[in-house]
């Protein structure tokens, strides 16, 4: 059977920022090396009470698998929204430039128009 105690370790150090203790080394030994992978050893750490309240602004590690849809779906509207004002920002440049290139034309014709009176 392989040893995953320094995996294990470096987990904990990561994301709890101690050591693991006897007890969790012994049980996430025994559960990487009955098929549980290291990325849901990582994120059983997360989801912890330790991790919670080590981190009580980080919102993932209060977050159960059913609701991590919801979770990502009020980040893609923001995303979206993100993106709606850039287009928004980008119309209304483009729209500036135009104004200024009719500005421009309008006082050059203007200004031929004077020169023709003198």
């Amino acid at each position: 059977m392989p040893d995953f105690t320094r995996i294990i370790n470096m987990a904990y150090m990561r994301i709890l920022a101690r050591a693991a203790d006897p007890g969790g080394l012994e049980n996430y030994n025994r559960l990487l090396n009955d098929g549980m992978s290291e990325a849901q050893m990582r994120e059983t750490l997360i989801r912890s009470d330790e991790y919670a309240s080590k981190n009580p602004d980080t919102i993932s590690a209060r977050t159960h698998v059913g609701d991590s849809a919801s979770a990502s779906t009020g980040s893609r509207k923001k995303k979206k929204k993100r993106k709606s004002t850039k287009k928004t920002r980008a119309a209304a440049a483009s729209k500036s430039r135009r104004s200024a290139a009719r500005t421009k034309t309008a006082n050059k014709a203007k200004t031929k128009k004077s020169a023709r009176r003198l």
